[in-house]
């Protein structure tokens, strides 16, 4: 079967043997991010689309589940910020009514959870992963290279805001890179962020090592690892044996 919206399966280190859904075009999304593996942004934008009719995945994920062993998670993703498809959250709902075994989750950069209604549709996760790799405005904008109209006050306030209305779990990633988001003034301020915040797992990662990105010192690795290892919530390091 030739598929349009489901990605190649994947084996997560938390989450199980992944069913990757898409709903957008590839790459839509308010940031444009120097790591991400997706490549560069080719329509940025903060504006909420029904890129895909709903019943159409729908369809694609039960012609796959008839013919294949249930999966540990459903994940979420868009070929970009998955808050743009406009009707995340029914398309959240319903894949969980149909599979309620199966845990749902997303990954998002918490750019458009100022607005309500992205707040809500994401409440229909079993468990919200959201990206933070900075607190400094220079940093932030360093890494995310993000749409004009994204503020970090707004993403501080709507991380805030969705944890205060869900009783889901929450996941923060945050990714460094070397003279990216790795002065001490960022990393302190993450976690204090971090430890404000609370979520219920905290994944922190390094960029892979291409391009210009050189690795990250061994006294930066030290600094990251002597501050979030002081949180209460659990962390997890990946990529930094």
């Amino acid at each position: 079967m030739k598929k349009q919206y489901l990605g190649e399966i994947m084996d997560h280190p938390l989450l199980g043997k992944l069913l990757p859904v898409d709903f957008s075009p590839l790459k839509t999304c308010s940031f444009n991010c120097y790591y991400c593996n997706l490549g560069k942004t080719t329509k940025m934008t903060m504006e909420r689309e029904e890129f895909y009719p709903v019943q159409d995945i729908i369809e694609e994920v039960d012609s796959y589940m008839d013919q294949n062993d249930l999966h540990d998670t459903i994940f979420l993703t868009g070929s970009g910020e998955p808050a743009l498809y406009s009707k995340f959250g029914e398309l959240a709902r319903k894949i969980k009514e149909k599979y309620p075994s199966i845990s749902t989750t997303a990954y998002s950069n918490a750019s458009l959870l100022t607005d309500p209604e992205v707040r809500n549709d994401f409440c229909e996760c079993d468990i919200m992963q959201f990206n933070l790799n900075a607190v400094i405005a220079e940093e932030f904008s360093r890494i995310n290279q993000h749409h004009g109209r994204v503020r970090l006050d707004d993403v501080l306030e709507g991380l805030r805001k969705f944890k205060a209305e869900t009783n889901k779990p929450i996941w923060i990633h945050s990714i460094f890179g070397d003279n990216f988001n790795t002065s001490e003034e960022n990393i302190i301020g993450l976690r204090n962020f971090i430890a404000e915040l609370n979520p219920d797992k905290y994944i922190i990662r390094k960029f892979e090592i291409e391009n210009d990105v050189k690795p990250l010192r061994e006294e930066t690795i030290n600094f990251i690892k002597n501050q979030m290892d002081s949180l209460s919530c659990k962390c997890h390091y990946m990529g930094f044996d």
